[in-house]
């Protein structure tokens, strides 16, 4: 909303619902957006469940898709053969670092760091890579069961999956993603299955924000200008953050306002 208010968008499209997220702490979001004079459309993606697009950046087109696998809303599911270029699990990989330019993204990070003498600074689009679970580079791929953690798939709903598909051999998470040592990996072993994950949350401006950019960008008049507004965390440790005035302020409100040493 800053940037929206410093930079004179008129119109900010949000892919995810804000309101709720900025009504929280007693300021309510109309407030902002009679102060800064801007419009906003809430939405979700339109194919919500449905989108072509996860399943093509990741290297495969779906066959089945079920966006209440279970019986339970929401808990997307797709079973897809791979595209012609795509034979390893290696090549998912390499796919998604040319699609998400992760080369560069590296680079800006190595200049974050180097320009505020920080080597522990990370930030959301270089910190949750594609990985890969279970398997290698090498592995073969053809048949992948694409999941997303975040909405209910569990363990028992692999069982389920690989017992409809026994020819799926991998699995695909993306948007959220699981530890090595989660029950859904744990089974996807057992099933003798190769494990991978894709993009993160972090990166769904690009799956989902630019599309929309570019059909906006078909439908309104040209003299409109569209901009895409990309949130990128960093993480920096509190012995690094900030410069030495902010930090003497920072301390000097801790020291008299925010603890007490009364035992």
């Amino acid at each position: 909303m800053e940037l929206a208010g410093a930079t004179g968008v008129d119109a900010i499209v949000a892919h995810h619902p804000i309101a709720d997220a900025a009504n929280s702490g007693g300021v309510t979001l109309n407030y902002y957006l009679d102060l800064y004079n801007v419009a906003v459309f809430e939405l979700h993606e339109a194919f919500h469940g449905l989108h072509p697009g996860i399943s093509y950046i990741h290297g495969h087109k779906p066959f089945r898709v079920d966006i209440r696998y279970g019986g339970i809303p929401g808990n997307i599911l797709y079973v897809g053969k791979t595209l012609d270029e795509v034979k390893t699990l290696g090549d998912i990989l390499d796919r998604l670092n040319k699609m998400m330019d992760m080369e560069k993204e590296q680079q800006i990070m190595g200049v974050e760091r180097a320009h505020f003498n920080c080597a522990d600074m990370k930030d959301s689009a270089t910190a949750l890579q594609g990985e890969i679970l279970l398997g290698s580079i090498d592995s073969p791929v053809n048949t992948v069961l694409h999941i997303f953690p975040h909405t209910g798939f569990t363990a028992e709903h692999l069982i389920k999956a690989k017992n409809e598909h026994p020819e799926i051999d991998t699995v695909l998470a993306t948007i959220s993603r699981v530890k090595k040592d989660s029950a859904l990996v744990k089974k996807a072993e057992e099933l003798e299955l190769n494990f991978i994950c894709g993009n993160s949350h972090a990166l769904e401006i690009f799956e989902n924000g630019l599309p929309l950019a570019y059909a906006l960008r078909h439908y309104l008049p040209e003299d409109i200008e569209i901009v895409l507004f990309r949130e990128r965390i960093c993480s920096i440790p509190l012995k690094d953050f900030g410069s030495p005035n902010i930090k003497e302020y920072a301390k000097f409100i801790t020291e008299n306002y925010l603890i007490n040493d009364k035992r």
